[in-house]
């Protein structure tokens, strides 16, 4: 049988974040649009911006130990 290599991690006892987490427009490359309040990030694809690249950076960061996020990417079609 194969056992797990990867251990479990000490606890951790440190305050859990309780603010929330977002994108600034300062922070985000100027091809990306917020949307939904925020919560979806959209890239523009016209007069040749679907050549660059779209990046955005959030307002918290992880210093250390193990963290577990979440995203969905969305692929829109044109019509």
């Amino acid at each position: 049988p194969v056992t797990e290599k990867e251990t479990d991690s000490v606890s951790d006892n440190r305050k859990a974040f309780t603010g929330e987490i977002s994108f600034h427009v300062t922070d985000t490359t100027l091809n990306v649009i917020p949307t939904m309040g925020g919560k979806v990030l959209a890239s523009l694809t016209d007069g040749g911006c679907q050549y660059l690249i779209a990046g955005a950076r959030a307002n918290v960061g992880m210093k250390a130990g193990r963290y577990m996020f979440e995203s969905r990417i969305l692929e829109v079609l044109p019509l």
